[in-house]
C-alpha cells in the first residue's frame, strides 16, 4: 500500500513545476509561465547517504545561494545494492533469494519506507523554492554503464513498476532518465578502454565493438512515468518534464552523446542535455583521445550542437550542459592532474549560457557523492572518483557563489528569456579557431562569447582572459549606446565601461584587468 502524500506538499510542487516555453528555447514555471533560469546543483547520492538533519544543512546552503534545482538519484550508483539508506531502507523490497548477508531487490515491488526520505527531501527543497530533479535509476542498472559487471537489474518490462510508482507519487517533478550512460553502449566498452589506456590492447578494437541499443528500456520507463502522472496533471497547466543524462563520450558509429541525438523523435524529451564532463584532452589522458568525447574546456561546442537540433515538428528544445567539470576536483578524476578551480567553472558556465543554454548545473566531487570520511555506515565510493574532502567542508567553495552571480546577472536583464547567442557582433578576436597543442584543436578556454536580446535592447560579451572587446554598434537598437558596464563575475560588482575608441561602426572597451583566466569580465551594454 503506497503511503499517501500530503495534498499541501503536492500543491507546492505544482506551483514550482517546470515546462518548456512557447518558443521552445527556454524553461518556464508551468502554472505562472514565469521565465526560469535553471541553476542546478549535483547531489546524486543524497537519498542514499544523508539523514534528515544533513539534508536540511545542504538544502539551506543551496537555497541561500539561489540554486533552484538539485539533482538526486533514487537507485544510487555507488553501493545502491550493497548497503541501505541511512534510515535502513532500500528502494525495493527484497526478492525471495535475499539473505541477511546479501540483499537482492525485487524491482517490481517498490519500498514505501525508502520513499519517506525521498518525500522529505523533495518537500523540504520545495519549501526553499528548489525543485528536485529525480533520476529514477543510474545507467549501470540497465546497460552496465561504466561497470562491466553491472549488475543489470532492469529490462523493458520490469522497469515499468518503478516508473508507475514515481509518476504517481511525483507528477510535478522533473525526471532525468539515463544516468551517466548512453542509449548505444557495450558491456565490454569500459574493460577494453581501460586496457587500451594501459597499453595492454589495441585502440582500433574500440571501433569494432558491437553496439547494443538500450533505448527500449528508457522508452518503457518514460511511458510508465507519463501514464502514471496523467490523473494528477489533468486540469492543470503542468506537463511532464523529462530529460536524458548521457555520458561525455560515445561509441564509434553511434550518434553524439546528447539527449536529442539518442531520442530525436521522443515527444517526452523536454530538455536536451549533454555532459561535457571532466577531461580537457591533454595528451596523457588516454581515454580522452581514444573515444569520441565532449571536452570540459569547450562545452559551448556541445551547446551549439544541441541548439541546432529540432523536434520532428521543427520546434527546438531548451538545451543545457547537465554535467560540466566539478570544482575542487582533479581533471579527469586523476590525482596527478590539477584541480578544476572557480575560474574554470566560470569559464564553462558563461560560455555555455552565452552559447544558448537555458541555465547551468554546478557540481563538486565531494558533494555529488555526499562523501563523509567519518561515516560508519557508508564507505567512500570506489576509485577513481573517490572524494578527498567531506561534502560539508566544501559547501562554500568560491564557484558556488560565482554561479549564483551568473544567475543574478542573467535574470536582471529585461526580458532575459529573449536572449539569443550571437558571435557576429564581436569585431575583436573571439579565438573561435584557436588551438592548443596540448589540448587539441579548438580547446576553447579563450573563446570570447556574445549574447543579446532578440530586440537588441541589450548585449553581453564574456571575455575570459580580460582581452579588449570591440563590438558593432548595430548590436544595439538604432546603434545607440545608453549604458556600458563591466560586470565582475567573481564579486558581482559593476563598474562603468568607458568607450576607449569609437569608430564609425564600432565601440572598443578595455576591461579593468587582463592576463589570465582569473581576469574574466562581462561587458554589459544597454540601448
Amino acid at each position: 500500500m503506497t503511503t499517501p502524500r500530503s495534498p499541501a506538499a503536492d500543491e507546492l510542487l505544482r506551483s514550482l513545476a517546470l515546462k518548456v516555453s512557447a518558443d521552445g528555447r527556454q524553461v518556464v514555471r508551468a502554472e505562472s509561465n514565469e521565465p526560469f533560469f535553471w541553476l542546478g546543483d549535483t547531489a546524486w547520492e543524497t537519498f542514499h547517504r544523508l539523514d534528515e538533519a544533513e539534508a536540511i544543512k545542504y538544502l539551506d546552503n543551496r537555497a541561500a545561494k539561489g540554486f533552484n534545482v538539485v539533482m538526486m538519484v533514487v537507485m544510487a550508483e555507488h553501493g545502491g545494492l550493497d548497503y541501505p539508506s541511512r534510515a535502513g531502507h532500500y528502494p525495493f523490497l527484497p526478492a525471495p533469494e535475499s539473505t541477511e548477508e546479501k540483499y537482492a531487490p525485487d524491482v517490481t515491488r517498490v519500498n514505501d519506507k525508502y520513499f519517506d526520505f525521498v518525500d522529505f527531501c523533495v518537500d523540504e527543497a520545495a519549501k526553499r523554492g528548489i525543485v528536485v530533479a529525480l533520476v529514477p535509476t543510474w545507467g549501470r542498472y540497465f546497460n552496465y554503464g561504466y561497470y562491466p559487471d553491472g549488475p543489470v537489474i532492469f529490462n523493458e518490462e520490469n522497469i515499468k513498476p518503478l516508473g508507475d510508482y514515481l509518476g504517481r507519487r511525483y507528477p510535478f517533478t522533473p525526471f532525468i532518465l539515463g544516468g551517466d550512460s548512453n542509449r548505444y553502449w557495450s558491456q565490454h566498452l569500459i574493460t577494453l578502454l581501460r586496457k587500451c589506456v594501459r597499453g595492454q590492447d589495441d585502440p582500433a578494437k574500440l571501433k569494432e565493438l558491437p553496439v547494443e541499443d538500450c533505448g527500449a528500456i528508457t522508452e518503457s520507463l518514460a511511458a510508465a512515468l507519463l501514464e502514471a502522472s496523467k490523473p494528477a496533471l489533468e486540469g492543470t497547466k503542468c506537463t511532464p518534464f523529462f530529460t536524458y543524462h548521457p555520458a561525455s563520450c560515445w561509441m564509434y558509429n553511434t550518434p553524439p552523446a546528447a539527449s536529442s541525438a539518442f531520442f530525436p523523435d521522443a515527444d517526452w524529451l523536454s530538455l536536451d542535455v549533454v555532459q561535457s564532463g571532466h577531461i580537457d584532452g591533454r595528451g596523457n589522458q588516454g581515454d580522452a583521445n581514444m573515444m569520441n568525447s565532449w571536452r570540459a574546456t569547450s562545452s559551448y561546442k556541445a551547446i551549439r550542437y544541441m541548439w541546432e537540433q529540432k523536434r520532428k515538428d521543427g520546434r527546438p528544445r531548451p538545451v543545457m550542459d547537465s554535467e560540466p567539470h566539478y570544482e575542487s576536483t582533479h581533471i579527469g578524476f586523476d590525482l596527478t592532474q590539477p584541480l578544476w578551480k572557480a575560474a574554470n567553472i566560470r569559464n564553462g558556465a558563461y560560455q555555455g549560457v552565452f552559447a544558448g543554454a537555458c541555465g547551468y548545473t554546478y557540481g563538486v566531487n565531494s558533494i555529488w557523492q555526499m562523501h563523509n570520511g567519518n561515516s560508519k555506515t557508508h564507505p567512500p565510493i570506489a576509485p577513481p572518483t573517490t572524494a578527498q574532502n567531506n561534502w560539508f567542508d566544501e559547501l562554500d567553495l568560491p564557484g558556488s557563489f560565482h554561479v549564483s552571480f551568473l544567475r543574478d546577472l542573467i535574470t536582471s536583464l529585461p526580458s532575459f528569456e529573449s536572449r539569443v547567442p550571437d558571435q557576429s557582433f564581436i569585431v575583436s578576436p573571439t579565438h573561435e579557431d584557436d588551438s592548443d597543442p596540448n589540448l587539441g584543436a579548438g580547446a576553447g578556454e579563450k573563446l570570447v562569447s556574445g549574447m543579446r536580446s532578440d530586440e537588441r535592447l541589450w548585449a553581453l560579451v564574456y571575455t575570459p582572459f580580460g582581452e579588449d572587446v570591440e563590438v558593432q554598434k548595430s548590436v544595439l537598437k538604432d546603434g545607440k549606446l545608453g549604458k556600458a558596464e563591466w560586470f565582475d563575475p567573481r564579486s558581482a560588482k559593476r563598474s562603468t565601461a568607458e568607450v576607449v575608441k569609437e569608430g564609425e561602426e564600432s565601440w572598443r572597451f578595455v576591461p579593468p584587468s587582463s592576463g589570465s583566466n582569473e581576469d574574466d569580465w562581462v561587458l554589459v551594454l544597454s540601448a
